[in-house]
């Protein structure tokens, strides 16, 4: 049996969760990711844009979501209203 060596992170990045299109200047923050670096990777500018992508679509994805939340209450609402009359 082969041991495998693991390597203990040493840096975190807290980057912020934000929409497609949005930018943390622009206030459109849903939240922070906190991200441990692999030690074995240089974090270089490559690195960092790979990071910010990853969190931008997981804003994207919030984004939706609540896009969905918000439309299904509004049929929610609709069916409602229609029963009653």
């Amino acid at each position: 049996m082969s041991k495998t060596h693991v390597a203990s992170v040493e840096t975190m990045i807290l980057q912020p969760i934000v929409s497609l299109g949005g930018t943390s200047a622009t206030g459109d923050v849903h939240g922070v990711i906190v991200i441990g670096t692999s030690p074995r990777l240089v974090l270089d500018e490559s690195y960092t844009n790979h990071l910010g992508a990853l969190a931008q679509q997981i804003g994207t994805t919030l984004a939706l979501a609540k896009t969905f939340e918000n439309y299904t209450k509004r049929l929610d609402v609709r069916w409602k209203n229609k029963l009653n009359k």
